[in-house]
């Protein structure tokens, strides 16, 4: 059985973040994880599209009940027709959660994830004191620094 990564971010990312998500969907493809993502814009098309490029399989969980919603990397769109509740499918989806950068809809979508004990790594999310110190995310601040952690964190 393959194992499913849920990759999640803004919609509107900095240059930097989007180049992120595209090296860490390109990585996790190689290695033969399904990527999937909101389906959207942003960190989600740039996760796809590094996966996409090396054949990974790829799954977009949409907002809306309509396919034509999905950008060009989604292999496997789920139209859920449930709005941001989706991001709940979403997290729950992934063997792990790899947020890249933030935004509201990313605060949603990480407090869901430790409250339903996932292991996330993390690019970009700021020091917020007295929350997220219990160990189940993991930072990094280059692909180098994920690989290395993603091994790590494998290998347990």
């Amino acid at each position: 059985m393959r194992k499913v990564v849920a990759i999640i971010g803004p919609s509107e990312p900095s240059a930097k973040e989007y180049e992120m998500a595209y090296s860490v969907g390109k990585f996790l493809g190689s290695k033969g994880f399904v990527v999937a993502t909101g389906g959207k814009s942003g960190i989600m098309e740039g996760a796809l599209k590094g996966a996409k490029e090396v054949g990974g399989l790829t799954i977009g969980i949409l907002p809306e009940g309509d396919l034509s919603y999905a950008n060009r990397f989604v292999d496997i769109p789920i139209t859920t027709g449930l709005g941001e509740v989706r991001n709940f499918v979403l997290v729950n989806s992934g063997y792990f959660v790899v947020s890249i950068g933030i935004s509201e809809g990313t605060l949603i979508e990480l407090a869901y994830a430790l409250k339903v004990g996932k292991t996330i790594f993390s690019y970009n999310l700021p020091e917020l004191p007295g929350v997220f110190e219990d160990g189940r995310i993991v930072r990094f601040s280059s692909l180098d620094e994920f690989i290395e952690e993603f091994t790590n964190f494998m290998e347990v």
